[in-house]
C-alpha cells in the first residue's frame, strides 16, 4: 500500500483506534471481524480492538457473502473492518443477519452508510482502559485445515503471550530485523507469529496484499528482508 509507520506512530495510532472504536460502541464482549489483505492498518485495527477489550475474528477475502454471514452468526461479531473493494460483500452478509442487530462498516477508505478508518483514527477521545481479564478472548483466527465455513479456535489474552514468549524464545529477532509474512493475517501464525511477535521485538514487518512471486522477489530486495516465513506444505505436496 506504501503506507510505512514507526512503532511509535504505530502505538499512537492503535490508541487512536481505539478511542474511535471504543466511540461507535466496541468494548468487552464485542467481536470486530476483519476483512481485508494483509496491510499495515490490518494490524493497526486488529490491535485497537484488543485495547479497547474486544476480541477479534478473521476471515479471508475471498470468503462469500454466506460464508461470511455465517462467521458473524458463530462469533456474534456486529463490527466489521474491510476495504472498499470487498464492502459490497460485506453488506449481503450482514443483511443476512439484519435480524441478530445491525453491523458497522469500518472501511479502509471511503464509502457510504460506513465509518471511515481515518475518521476512527481522527478520534479525540482518551483511549479506553477497559479491565478485560486475562482469560477473557482475545482472537478466533483461523488456523491451517480450518474448513472455511468455521470461524477459527478462539484464544484468551493468556494463550496469546504463552504462544508470543514460545516463539520469541526459538526465533529471536532484534530491531535490525525487517520481515515478510506470506501467511494471512487471518491466520492465528500470521498475525501473531509473524507480526505481533516481530513487532513486539523491535523488528519490521512488510505486509504484502497477495502473493505475486515477483512482487514478492522484488519486496525481498527492496527492503532487505531477513526473514521470511510462509506457511508448511503438508507431507506430499508439490
Amino acid at each position: 500500500s506504501g503506507s510505512r509507520y514507526s512503532h511509535a506512530a504505530l502505538d499512537h495510532l492503535v490508541g487512536r483506534c481505539a478511542a474511535g472504536l471504543a466511540a461507535l460502541g466496541f468494548g468487552p464482549g464485542a467481536v470486530l471481524l476483519m476483512v481485508a489483505p494483509n496491510a499495515p492498518e490490518w494490524a493497526i485495527a486488529a490491535l485497537a480492538a484488543l485495547a479497547a477489550g474486544g476480541a477479534v475474528s478473521a476471515a479471508e477475502p475471498d470468503r462469500s457473502a454466506a460464508e461470511l454471514a455465517s462467521q458473524l452468526r458463530d462469533t456474534g461479531a456486529r463490527f466489521v473492518f474491510t476495504t472498499p473493494a470487498l464492502l459490497a460483500t460485506v453488506r449481503i452478509a450482514g443483511a443476512a443477519i439484519g435480524s441478530a442487530g445491525p453491523v458497522q462498516f469500518i472501511v479502509l477508505g471511503e464509502a457510504d452508510a460506513s465509518v471511515s478508518f481515518t475518521t476512527l483514527l481522527a478520534c479525540a477521545d482518551a483511549e479506553p482502559q477497559p479491565a478485560a481479564g486475562i482469560d477473557s478472548l482475545a482472537l478466533w483466527l483461523l488456523s491451517p485445515g480450518t474448513a472455511r465455513h468455521e470461524p477459527g479456535q478462539p484464544q484468551t489474552h493468556r494463550a496469546v503471550m504463552r504462544r508470543l514468549g514460545q516463539i520469541e524464545r526459538a526465533e529471536p529477532l532484534g530491531a535490525g530485523d525487517v520481515t515478510l509474512s506470506l501467511r494471512p493475517m487471518s491466520q492465528f501464525e500470521g498475525f501473531v507469529r509473524d507480526t505481533l511477535c516481530a513487532l513486539a521485538q523491535g523488528a519490521a514487518v512488510v505486509t504484502l496484499p497477495s502473493l505475486n512471486p515477483t512482487l514478492v522477489r522484488q519486496t525481498i530486495a527492496r527492503h532487505g528482508i531477513t526473514r521470511c516465513s510462509a506457511a508448511a506444505r503438508s507431507s506430499g505436496s508439490p
